[in-house]
């Protein structure tokens, strides 16, 4: 039992300090993008504004960014072989909307 208790102990220990952590880690990007816009226009930014914007840039570069903003776009997909539906002549000229019935 006491190696079930010790295993207990140090469990919780390290799922405390994990929570503990990620608290600390929260970025409000919503500030962070506002104290990168006076960077970008030369604004000085004072010595705790320019800590937490060092600090939402290193996050950033480590791929914790803001969800679904500042994400890679898809590639690109080559169009240049596809043909246009109206040039397809297959007979189904006729159809409506692809509802089997001819005009």
């Amino acid at each position: 039992m006491p190696t079930f208790f010790r295993f207990l102990v140090v469990a919780l220990w390290v799922v405390g300090s994990a929570l503990v952590c990620a608290q600390d880690d929260k970025i409000d990007w919503a500030r962070a993008e506002k104290l990168h816009k006076r960077a970008q226009a030369g604004e000085k930014l004072n010595a705790e504004d320019a800590a937490y914007y060092d600090k939402a840039k290193a996050a950033r570069a480590a791929g914790k960014g803001q969800k679904g903003r500042g994400q890679v776009a898809p590639a690109q997909v080559d169009t240049s072989k596809l043909v246009p539906l109206t040039e397809l002549g297959d007979g189904r000229e006729a159809q409506c909307g692809g509802c089997g019935v001819l005009r």
